[in-house]
């Protein structure tokens, strides 16, 4: 009896042990497990700088600090956290200008009555990549 339940698993395509499945079908879920797990920390890297500093904004609003850590230098996501950890859910884009082969992207967060201006090389936003932003600036909003 034990030999035809141990078939007819192999059959169903699992060798069920203990109580958990054993085989093809519990390999290929644990594999598309951790493929979401890979895509769900993997940045989404616009090549608009207005895009990737919103990217940026909501992940540190929201207190991720791997993903932050994806868009922008140690530098500039210390000083976010250091700010408020998390950065919270009011803030809100304002513009991004060009300059000098820099952009520079404004948000404003009307409840605290401060601007952030977060910064990055122009090329660097043509051809996207993880820690692009390498400048920030908190200042009381007018």
């Amino acid at each position: 009896m034990l030999k035809n339940m141990i078939t007819s698993s192999l059959v169903a395509g699992a060798l069920v042990v203990g109580g958990a499945a054993v085989g093809p079908s519990s390999a290929s879920a644990a594999q598309a497990q951790a493929t979401q797990a890979t895509q769900a920390t993997a940045p989404i890297l616009p090549p608009d700088p207005a895009r990737y500093t919103q990217l940026l904004v909501r992940a540190w609003g929201r207190g991720d600090h791997p993903l932050t850590a994806q868009y922008a230098t140690a530098d500039v996501v210390r000083t976010l956290f250091a700010f408020a950890d998390p950065g919270g859910p009011s803030w809100v884009f304002v513009r991004c200008e060009g300059a000098l082969g820099t952009q520079h992207c404004l948000f404003t967060d009307r409840h605290r009555h401060v601007e952030l201006d977060l910064d990055g090389p122009t090329e660097a936003f043509a051809h996207p990549r993880t820690h692009i932003v390498d400048g920030v600036r908190f200042r009381r909003a007018l």
